[in-house]
């Protein structure tokens, strides 16, 4: 099989996005002679290692990025004639549809449960929330029912899909192995008394408790943060703390320097708050220190826990207790052979079981039922 033209959107991911660049396009290369990527970051044009990324231009706003914005996608989408359209984000169902009515395929690439993070939007009045969550809901499935496949991220969000289109498989967001071979050399004495956690800055990562873990530690642990802060005035509120002073900050790092800096660390942490949507989740970055052979700190969520202590690739702790994130790090950083030996047990556990080269299949099966 192998398909002429491949289109990939999304109107709110930035183009280095893992899931969609880094793992995705590239392996649809496989079956395709052309895939392209429409963003709208206004950073232009770009081609990336063989994938043809079209820029429609950043919106100035979030009514901007729904009217306007939406408009410039569906356009360059039309005009470039691909045999099957892949979007990432539900503002675009409507474009899907459209595209639908042209007789393309259409696949919608579904992230999380879209109703449920209604609740988290705090710039909805908070009687509105429920009604606005369920009306989301129908209006996702009833888009849904329509389109050609829907992939979703995790199993929980594959039953929900299910239920409005039968041809909805699960791709789930694992790493690509390759991309953390050099961060499993690195002797374990070389590396630094170091804690790391790399992807979006926000409150509902945890990363305030992160920070005051490090206050109460027994231990030398010092904390690298890579990524983006969400709201400047968290991070200035952050940086106000003690345990900010233990703290390194490398803004947003490509794929190649956050490899090298998990090189650097002896645990990967990631504490996401219990809110329902990051309950069900499968953050890629958990199974990124896993690839890179760190021990992980992680929520203690029963679906984390299945794979974390399961695994014994590393300890999950009460996200929202600074103490038992402390008592974690000081526990890894003092035991440095059972936190090694955590590192190899997770980065086995990668290569059997949660690995990019799994999923790729899945997909790549998916866009062969999709065009016979």
């Amino acid at each position: 099989m192998v398909i002429n033209r491949i289109v990939v959107m999304t109107s709110v991911h930035p183009r280095q996005d893992a899931r969609i660049l880094h793992k995705q396009c590239r392996s649809l290369l496989k079956i395709a002679n052309e895939v392209s990527l429409i963003v709208a970051d206004g950073l232009g044009d770009q081609n990336a290692a063989g994938i043809a990324i079209h820029d429609v231009g950043a919106p100035h706003s979030r009514v901007g990025r729904i009217w306007h914005t939406i408009r410039k996608i569906y356009s360059k989408a039309l005009g470039l004639d691909a045999d099957i359209y892949h979007f990432h984000d539900p503002e675009l169902c409507a474009v899907g549809l459209l595209l639908k009515r042209h007789g393309y395929k259409v696949i919608y690439d579904v992230h999380e449960d879209y109703p449920l993070k209604v609740y988290q939007k705090h710039y909805l009045p908070r009687n509105c929330r429920g009604l606005l969550s369920a009306a989301v809901r129908i209006a996702e499935r009833w888009c849904s029912s329509r389109f050609d496949s829907i992939v979703a991220a995790t199993p929980e969000i594959g039953k929900f899909m299910q239920v409005a289109n039968p041809r909805t498989v699960t791709v789930k967001n694992y790493p690509v192995v390759e991309e953390f071979l050099s961060q499993v050399e690195k002797k374990w004495e070389e590396r630094e008394e170091a804690v790391v956690y790399a992807g979006g800055l926000m409150k509902e990562k945890g990363i305030d408790k992160c920070v005051q873990a490090l206050e109460i530690c027994h231990s030398a642990a010092r904390m690298h943060l890579a990524g983006k802060f969400v709201n400047q005035n968290f991070k200035q509120g952050l940086e106000q703390t003690p345990g900010w002073k233990k703290v390194e900050f490398h803004g947003y790092l490509d794929r190649k320097r956050l490899g090298r800096l998990y090189g650097k660390c002896r645990i990967g942490i990631v504490t996401l708050q219990p809110i329902p949507s990051y309950v069900v989740s499968l953050p890629v970055k958990m199974f990124e220190y896993m690839a890179a052979g760190l021990p992980v700190i992680a929520s203690d969520f029963p679906l984390w826990k299945e794979i974390v202590e399961a695994k014994h690739a590393g300890i999950c702790v009460n996200p929202a207790d600074p103490s038992e994130i402390a008592d974690a790090i000081d526990h890894l950083l003092k035991n440095p052979i059972t936190a090694e030996g955590m590192g190899r047990n997770g980065r086995r556990a990668v290569l059997e079981e949660y690995s990019w080269a799994s999923q790729e299949k899945v997909l790549i099966e998916s866009y062969r039922k999709c065009i016979s």
